[in-house]
C-alpha cells in the first residue's frame, strides 16, 4: 500500500466511530460495564457474546472469534470476510471516505491536509438532506422522518436528526449541525431538547423517547419533548428549559428505557428551580416489549379517545424522589402497610416501635446479658410469625446457635451441655424430632462468616445488602462490634451505618445490630448513656433505636404490665430504651423489667419498672 494510501487509511480510522457503524448496520448494542454487548451479527446465538471496546475501536465475539477494527468490520459488511487486501482494501477505503466526507485520491493523488480534516459542508438544508437520503441508501435504507431542533425565539436550525429505517433491521439515526457555509454531518457535544418553544409556553411537559413520539402527543395537544442521541445519551442534553416546571416521563417499554428515564431524573434534579417530576407506570401500560408512547396512542381510533386515555395515564403517573417516599409511607401507612415488627415482648414494642420499615435499631449489653439468647428468641418468634428474617452471627457458628434455639423450643437448658447429652441420649431424640421442622426453616435465618475477609465494612455492607434483595424483613448482625476496622475505626463504623441505613430504607426493611459498651463503660452499666455505646459516634446519632440489656442479681421491682396492671416482681434483667425516635420520643429512659429463666434460657417481660421494691 502507498503512503499516501497508508496516512488516508490512519486518518480514516481516527475520524470513523466504530460504535455507530455497528449500530448503522442494525446490531442492537448494549452498555456491559464499560463496553457495549450484543448477540453476535456474524452466527446465530441468544446470549450476547459480541463485544465492543468503544474506546479501543476494536470488536471481538467470542463465540465465532470475529474482531477487528473498524476496516475489519467494513470488510465483514462489504465482502463477508473480516481480512481485506489489495484492490478490495482500496475499495473499502473510498467508502470510508464517503462516510466522511474526505476526497479520495483518485490516481495517486494525495488528499490535501484541509480534506483530510474537514467534513462536507452541504450550502442548503436541501442538499444535506439529499446527502442524508444518498448514506441511508447506502446502508439499503431509507430517510423516515426528519426532525429539526430549532432554537424557541430565532427558530434557526441547532440539529438536524434524520430517522433512517433499515428492512429487517430496525432503526438508526443520523446528526447533522450547522457549521461555516451550510451544514455538516455529526452530532453536538451538547444538544438541546426537542420542541422547546412549545416547551417555553407549558407548564406541564412530557418527555419520551424519541421526536416521533413527541409528534404523537403534539397531534392530541399535549406538549411533549426528547433529547437526541437516543436512550444512552440522556446525559448529553441541556434539559434546563424545563426548570420549574411539572414534567412526566413516559419511557419506552424496555431495560433501556428504564436506563434513559433515570438518566433523565439525575439531569433533572440537579436544575434550579427543581422540576416536579412524575414518572409513568409503563408495566401497568398495554404495551409490548419495547412499544412506547406512541404504539399506545396509535391503538386508539379517535382523537377524544386518544387524548383522554393519555390524560388518564398522566393523571396515575408517580412522583419521584422525597415526595415519591413520602407519598409511598402515607399510601403504607394508611393500609396499615406501614407496621413495626413485633418483638416478643409488648411493653418493649409500644415504647420503641424499634422495627419500622428503613429503621436502624443497636441492642446493647455487657458480655453475659443474654444478648444473643434474645436474639433467637426473637428470630423464633419471627419465624413463627411468618417474618422474613437474616441474622449475621459473627461469633459462633450456625450449628451453635440452632443448639440454643433447640433448648429454647424445649425448654430444656441442659440441652447445650454435652454431658447431660451423653447421659440422656433418648431424650435428646424427641426433643430433636419435636423442633425439626421449626429449626430447619429457622437455619435459613441465621448465617456466619467463612474467613475474616467476610469482617470488613464493605463485605458486612454487601452481605446486608444481599439479604434485602432476599427479601428479609428484619436483618440482624451479632455483635457489630467484630467488624474489622483500620487505623481510623469510626471511619469504617460511620461508612458501614450509613451505607446498611440506605439499603434498608430502599428495602423498607429494619436492621437491629447487637453491641457492647466500651470497655471502661463494663464496669458501671446502671449509668449506661449513648455516648458509651462501642465503636464509632454514628450508632448513637443515626440509629432510631438504642436499647440497652443489663444482667444482675435479683431485685424487687413495682411494674405496670401491657395489661396496665400494677405489680411487683423479681427481676434479673432490666432494658432500658436509651433513644426511641420512632415512638416520638416519648418512651425514651423507659426501663422494662424482665426475668431471664435458666431452665429455658428465655427473656420473660414483666412491665414498664415504676419503682424499685424489695425483694420476696
Amino acid at each position: 500500500m502507498s503512503m499516501e494510501l497508508t496516512n488516508l487509511k490512519a486518518d480514516l480510522k481516527a475520524r470513523l466511530k466504530l460504535e455507530d457503524l455497528i449500530r448503522g448496520a442494525g446490531v442492537d448494542l448494549k452498555p456491559s460495564g464499560k463496553n457495549l454487548e450484543a448477540c453476535c451479527p456474524f452466527h446465530a446465538e441468544n446470549t450476547p457474546s459480541f463485544k465492543v471496546h468503544a474506546d479501543q475501536q476494536y470488536f471481538k465475539c467470542f463465540g465465532c472469534g470475529a474482531s477487528g477494527d473498524v476496516f475489519d468490520w467494513l470488510g465483514f459488511q462489504k465482502f463477508k470476510r473480516p481480512k481485506v487486501e489489495g484492490a478490495d482494501f482500496v475499495e473499502l477505503l473510498r467508502e470510508a471516505c464517503q462516510l466522511t466526507g474526505i476526497a479520495f485520491p483518485e490516481n495517486g493523488a494525495k488528499p490535501t491536509p484541509a480534506a483530510a480534516k474537514q467534513k462536507t459542508v452541504y450550502a442548503t438544508r436541501e442538499k444535506l438532506d439529499a446527502a442524508a437520503a444518498w448514506q441511508a441508501g447506502e446502508g439499503a435504507g431509507t430517510v423516515a422522518a426528519t426532525y429539526a431542533y430549532s432554537h424557541p425565539d430565532s427558530a434557526a436550525v441547532e440539529l438536524v436528526v434524520y430517522r433512517i429505517e433499515i428492512p429487517g433491521k430496525g432503526k438508526r439515526f443520523l446528526q447533522a449541525r450547522p457549521c461555516e457555509g451550510g451544514f455538516a454531518f455529526g452530532g453536538l457535544e451538547r444538544t438541546p431538547i426537542y420542541n422547546r418553544a412549545r416547551v417555553a409556553k407549558a407548564d406541564h411537559v412530557v418527555i419520551v423517547e424519541g421526536e416521533k413520539c413527541v409528534h404523537a402527543l403534539h397531534a392530541i395537544g399535549i406538549v411533549g419533548t426528547t433529547s437526541a442521541g437516543g436512550s444512552n445519551a440522556a446525559e448529553k442534553a441541556d434539559w434546563s428549559p424545563l426548570a420549574g416546571k411539572r414534567v412526566t416521563i413516559w419511557r419506552d417499554n424496555d431495560d433501556s428505557g428504564s436506563k434513559y428515564q433515570q438518566a433523565v431524573i439525575t439531569a433533572l434534579e440537579k436544575l434550579s428551580p427543581r422540576p416536579i417530576v412524575s414518572v409513568v407506570a409503563v408495566e401497568a401500560l398495554p404495551l409490548g416489549a419495547k412499544e412506547d408512547c406512541a404504539d399506545f396512542i396509535a391503538r386508539l381510533p379517535y382523537t377524544d379517545q386518544k387524548r383522554e386515555a393519555v390524560d388518564q395515564v398522566l393523571a396515575d403517573a408517580v412522583g419521584t424522589g422525597a415526595i415519591a417516599d413520602l407519598d409511598a409511607d402515607l399510601a403504607d401507612a394508611i393500609a396499615g402497610r406501614r407496621i413495626a415488627i413485633p418483638f416478643p415482648w409488648k411493653t418493649l414494642n409500644e415504647a420503641s416501635l424499634a422495627l419500622l420499615p428503613g429503621s436502624v435499631s443497636v441492642l446493647c449489653g455487657s458480655p453475659g446479658a443474654t444478648k444473643s439468647l434474645a436474639l433467637i428468641q426473637c428470630l423464633l418468634h419471627w419465624q413463627a410469625a411468618g417474618v422474613p428474617a437474616a441474622a449475621l452471627m459473627l461469633e459462633d457458628g450456625v450449628s451453635y446457635h440452632l443448639r440454643r434455639a433447640l433448648a429454647q423450643l424445649s425448654n430444656e437448658s441442659s440441652l447445650t451441655r454435652d454431658d447431660w447429652c451423653r447421659e440422656h441420649p433418648e431424650n435428646v431424640a424427641t426433643f430433636r424430632a419435636a423442633a425439626l421442622d421449626r429449626l430447619n426453616t429457622l437455619q435459613a435465618y441465621l448465617f456466619a462468616p467463612t474467613d475474616t475477609d467476610a469482617l470488613t465494612p464493605k463485605a458486612l455492607v454487601t452481605w446486608v445488602q444481599a439479604r434485602a434483595d432476599a427479601g428479609a424483613r428484619v436483618i440482624c448482625v451479632d455483635p457489630i462490634t467484630a467488624m474489622q476496622k483500620g487505623k481510623f475505626g469510626w471511619q469504617d463504623d460511620q461508612q458501614f451505618l450509613m451505607e446498611a441505613k440506605r439499603i434498608v430504607e430502599r428495602a423498607k426493611a429494619s436492621l437491629l445490630l447487637v453491641s457492647h459498651p466500651r470497655k471502661q463503660a463494663q464496669g458501671r452499666p446502671s449509668s449506661m448513656g449513648l455516648e458509651e455505646i462501642a465503636g464509632g459516634a454514628a450508632y448513637e446519632r443515626f440509629a432510631q433505636s438504642i436499647l440497652f440489656l443489663r444482667a444482675h442479681r435479683d431485685v424487687g421491682v413495682n411494674v405496670v404490665n401491657s395489661g396496665g396492671e400494677k405489680l411487683q416482681r423479681i427481676s434479673n434483667r432490666t432494658l432500658s430504651v436509651l433513644k426511641s425516635r420512632n415512638s416520638y420520643g416519648q418512651s425514651q429512659n423507659v426501663r422494662i423489667a424482665f426475668q431471664f429463666e435458666s431452665q429455658s434460657l428465655t427473656l420473660h417481660e414483666l412491665g414498664r419498672i415504676v419503682s424499685e421494691a424489695p425483694a420476696q
